[in-house]
């Protein structure tokens, strides 16, 4: 079934289970499960505060421009800015 979604992915959600995480190393992967519990706290930390979805358009932008999700140019390097 993953095989079929029109887009790479480095993480899903199962229902019951949590998330699975897969990366070019094991660091790679370790920050894609990072990110997850990170997004995943958005929606409590919104509280009651309004949601406004992005366009299609919107949130096709960013992949225009720097590749798919997960697949640019800074893969595997810290998102923080340092490489140690």
């Amino acid at each position: 079934m993953l095989e079929r979604l029109p887009f790479p992915f480095r993480a899903v959600l199962l229902q019951n289970h949590g998330p699975v995480t897969a990366g070019t190393s094991l660091r790679a992967a370790v920050e894609a499960a990072v990110e997850v519990e990170e997004v995943s706290a958005l929606p409590l930390l919104l509280g009651e505060n309004p949601v406004r979805l992005l366009t299609p358009e919107e949130a096709a932008a960013p992949s225009e421009k720097y590749g798919s999700y997960g697949t640019g140019p800074t893969e595997g390097a810290d998102r923080r800015g340092a490489d140690g």
